[in-house]
């Protein structure tokens, strides 16, 4: 036992335990309000597609961010979205269609990893994700336009127009 919890009278371990728990749905609510939620309502799952799971190393929904907590499987219809069981409060899956994804661009990691950056925008919002290389495969099935960060094209014709100059 720790230190600290056993010097702890019981009487404020009885109170520790639902205070934690009530801070724990409360800030579960308001990091789903930063930008899951919109989607959760626009793009509403009835059941999860068949396919492989995969883990997304770093999530962002508009201002809400996610570390290795938010789901995905790639399918036909769309990217299915859900979250681990701990974190499942106020997070509803949700099935973001495939024209809602505007970019997609492979990235190099430390000894030969491979990541792929994912962005998506509409009316709902905008999200950020960062998958890990082994979602290639399903990923590229799905995802039927060439790879790469508009950003990255508009870069290159800037520095070709400054060459120019």
């Amino acid at each position: 036992m720790l230190p600290i919890l056993a010097e702890m009278p019981l009487g404020s371990l009885l109170w520790f335990v639902p205070l934690f728990i009530c801070a724990w749905i409360a800030s579960g609510y308001v990091v789903s309000r930063k930008g899951w939620h919109a989607f959760a309502v626009k793009y509403p799952a009835t059941h999860p597609p068949m396919g492989r799971r995969y883990t997304v190393s770093t999530s962002n929904f508009q201002s809400g961010r996610y570390q290795g907590v938010v789901r995905v499987v790639f399918a036909e219809e769309g990217i299915h979205f859900s979250v681990v069981i701990l974190f499942r409060s106020f997070h509803e899956p949700f099935l973001l269609p495939w024209s809602s994804v505007t970019w997609v661009e492979e990235q190099a990691g430390a000894f030969k990893s491979k990541w792929f950056q994912l962005h998506a925008d509409d009316e709902a919002g905008s999200i950020d994700l960062l998958l890990p290389g082994k979602v290639e495969q399903d990923l590229l099935t799905y995802f039927r336009k060439p790879l790469g960060c508009p950003d990255d094209d508009e870069d290159e014709e800037g520095d070709a127009a400054d060459a120019t100059a």
